[in-house]
């Protein structure tokens, strides 16, 4: 049709992966670095539930729009 839809963030992030970026990128020692970690994984902690919910809805809607715009 005439209408393109983008989603500009990572839906399908779980505690695992978060876990994984730390690993990767904030396991040098340094401290600033550790506290940045600790925050996403009580960031993480925080909004997981309200994210997933939210996820299943944005999923729920987009195949509404799309089944409609067949």
């Amino acid at each position: 049709g005439r209408n393109a839809y983008g989603i500009q963030f990572h839906l399908e992030v779980t505690r695992e992966i978060v876990k994984d970026w730390i690993n990767e990128y904030f396991s040098s020692g340094d401290e600033t670095l550790k506290s940045k970690a600790d925050s996403m994984l009580e960031d993480d902690k925080r909004f997981r539930e309200g994210l997933e919910e939210n996820v299943k809805r944005l999923c729920r809607n987009f195949e509404k729009i799309m089944v409609s715009a067949r």
